[in-house]
C-alpha cells in the first residue's frame, strides 16, 4: 500500500511512531509485514477499540493520518469523510492522500497538508515538514480544532440543515 510505502520512506527516523488502531481487512497483513520487515519499533497494530476510546488515542498524536483511495467516481473524490471531524475536534493537524474535496478543505484552511491519492512521496515529505516544524503542526492543529467549532459543531450543523429545508 501507499503508507506502507511512505513508512519506509520515514523508517531511518527512529523517533517517528505510526500506530493504526482498527481492525479493517489488512489488520493482519500490516502485523505480519511489520514483523516481517523488522518495524516494530516504530509500527503498532493495535486493533478495534471502542468509538469512546478514540479521543484517548488522538491526544497522544502528533497528527493524523488520512488516506482515501481514488474512486472511479468524481463525486465520491469530493466528498468529506465523518471522521474527519473527529480528527479536528482533536486539534491535530491531518496529513494524508485523499481526492480534491478532502484535499481542497485541509490545505485551504492550513489544518494541515493533503497530496493527491497514492502519491506516498509527497505524504513522507509532508510529515517531514511537521515533524522538523512543531509550531507549524500546533498551529495547524489549532486550525483544525477552529474549523471544527464554526462548521461541524451540532448547532451549526443542525442551523444549516434548518437553512437547507426552508430553501
Amino acid at each position: 500500500s501507499d503508507v506502507i510505502k511512505a513508512i519506509e520512506e520515514l523508517k531511518s527516523y527512529p523517533d517517528i511512531y505510526w500506530v493504526f488502531v482498527g481492525g479493517g481487512a489488512q489488520q493482519q497483513w500490516l502485523k505480519e509485514y511489520v514483523k516481517t520487515n523488522s518495524l516494530e519499533k516504530n509500527v503498532f497494530v493495535v486493533g478495534r477499540y471502542s468509538f469512546e476510546y478514540m479521543s484517548a488515542f488522538y491526544a497522544q498524536a502528533d497528527i493524523m493520518l488520512l488516506t482515501l483511495k481514488q474512486s472511479i467516481c468524481p463525486h465520491l473524490n469530493a466528498t468529506i469523510p465523518a471522521r474527519i471531524q473527529s480528527y479536528m475536534s482533536a486539534g491535530k493537524p491531518i496529513v494524508g492522500m485523499a481526492g480534491h474535496g478532502v484535499k481542497t478543505l485541509i490545505n485551504n484552511y492550513n489544518c494541515g497538508i493533503m497530496a493527491d491519492t497514492g502519491d506516498f512521496i509527497s505524504l513522507a515529505n509532508n510529515i517531514l515538514r511537521l515533524y522538523n516544524n512543531h509550531h507549524e503542526a500546533i498551529e495547524m492543529g489549532n486550525n483544525a480544532r477552529a474549523l471544527y467549532e464554526l462548521k461541524y459543531t451540532l448547532p451549526y450543523c443542525m442551523d444549516n440543515l434548518e437553512r437547507i429545508i426552508n430553501r
